[in-house]
């Protein structure tokens, strides 16, 4: 089996607990098993992952726009990547629903590791690209029971679609 993961968290984030999530995740799959749609990061974990090649990009410093920037230059790859088809499974990193028309058949996975953004920091723009993630997603992972429960009760995501996994602990701890 080949899993797809898309650019969007390693676009968005230089550091954060979700790309850290994912490069620590994808280091335990077997070697090519897995690509990541991804020419451009600044995210230091997948960085000092060694996990795949990629272009630095802005290495002099941050500036308001950054992550938007990266997201649009690497949506491209991103997007020919998907409609290629060359993989059994597409993991989305983030949200953004931009790829999923590119799906066709495929089976498709997204991780929640909470669902602040319907209750605590309501943002109900993105709520709703979540919700179409949702619809579209084979399976649902949460990262907990407490997750698992919110998306029952809070997004009323079918119960059949979610599994729990919890994060596990790198090496050195």
């Amino acid at each position: 089996m080949r899993v797809l993961f898309d650019d969007q968290i390693f676009s968005w984030q230089k550091y954060g607990g979700v790309s850290k999530y994912f490069c620590e995740m994808i280091a335990c799959l077997p070697p090519n098993s897995w690509e990541i749609a991804l020419k451009f990061s600044n995210n230091e974990y997948l960085d000092s992952s060694g996990l795949i090649d990629y272009h630095r990009l802005f290495v002099a410093g941050e500036f308001k726009g950054q992550s938007r920037l990266l997201l649009e230059l690497n949506k491209p790859n991103t997007l020919y990547k998907i409609a290629r088809g060359k993989y059994d499974v597409f993991h989305q990193t983030h949200f953004l629903t931009y790829g999923l028309r590119f799906l066709k058949n495929k089976k498709m996975v997204s991780t929640f590791h909470d669902v602040n953004l319907s209750t605590h920091n309501k943002n109900d723009d993105f709520v709703k690209l979540q919700l179409k993630s949702i619809d579209r997603s084979d399976k649902v992972i949460a990262i907990s029971q407490n997750t698992k429960k919110d998306m029952l009760e809070v997004l009323n995501v079918p119960e059949s679609k979610i599994e729990v996994i919890h994060h596990g602990v790198s090496n050195p701890y």
